[in-house]
């Protein structure tokens, strides 16, 4: 077995064709309906271990990981770091202060919504080692270099990879918040700062006590939300409070969870 370790910041993408998703004949991103880039997975951190399990032409690997169970195929360009036989440590994990965590994620307001995107900043080396043919949109611009993050990518760029990635797997994080039965203007009063409110596909952060913080595509992207405003928003989208059952918050997007990762 051999290894792929990345020495920056890493897009990973579900297609092995990165040529094709940089530009291709059009010289644009295969954006779908909604504007988003599908190909993007994640961007793995520096320091993450990879399994080499295919090599392919124009610097591509296949790999797989850990911190990214899934059972689709993923691809990274090895010019992003080393590649070895020899297994190396894993990256460490360790969970900042919650005030970090907070003060990270409210440094992203105003970034927009990228589809797979956990690094505000975006990477940059893109535009090196796929160098646009024309000059690109504002749009363009930023999905080129996922500059940007999603609902999950939020948290965990702020929470330097420490938690799952994808909302799926964060249904399964920390310990789940008691809610069901509760009247809905009472749960604010049971929640703390970093409580995820989660359902399958999306989620919003608590905050504070009077807020919440997400990446929401429809939205524009990072913003923060009134707490009460928003729990009012889930209700109306006929969201219902699921029992302390990730299994069935998973098979059923029509329902809720709290979870909560902070003792």
């Amino acid at each position: 077995m051999a290894y792929f370790v990345p020495k920056v910041s890493t897009p990973v993408l579900n297609r092995v064709d990165f040529k094709s998703v940089f530009g291709g004949i059009s010289g644009t991103l295969p954006f779908d309906q909604q504007s988003l880039v599908r190909a993007f997975e994640m961007i793995a951190f520096p320091g993450t271990v990879f399994e080499i399990l295919e090599k392919h032409p124009d610097h591509i690997l296949q790999v797989r990981t850990a911190e990214y169970p899934t059972l689709g195929s993923l691809f990274v360009d090895s010019r992003f770091g080393t590649q070895t036989k020899k297994r190396p440590p894993e990256r460490e994990k360790k969970l900042p202060s919650p005030k970090k965590i907070l003060e990270r994620m409210k440094n992203q307001l105003g970034k927009p919504y990228i589809w797979g995107g956990n690094r505000g900043m975006g990477v940059s080396e893109l535009l090196r080692y796929y160098p646009p043919k024309k000059i690109l949109t504002p749009l363009e611009s930023v999905s080129w270099t996922c500059q940007g993050v999603d609902c999950s990518g939020l948290l965990y760029e702020a929470v330097e990879g420490a938690l799952p990635r994808n909302t799926q797997d964060l249904l399964f994080a920390g310990r789940s918040v008691p809610i069901e039965g509760v009247e809905w203007e009472q749960i604010p009063e049971l929640l703390q700062p970093l409580d995820l409110i989660i359902w399958n596909g999306h989620m919003t952060i608590v905050y504070d006590d009077k807020s919440v913080i997400e990446s929401k595509h429809e939205w524009g992207g990072v913003c923060m939300t009134d707490l009460q405003k928003r729990l009012r928003i889930i209700r109306e989208e006929d969201k219902k409070i699921a029992a302390d059952d990730p299994v069935h918050v998973l098979q059923n997007s029509a329902t809720f969870l709290v979870r909560r990762f902070i003792s």
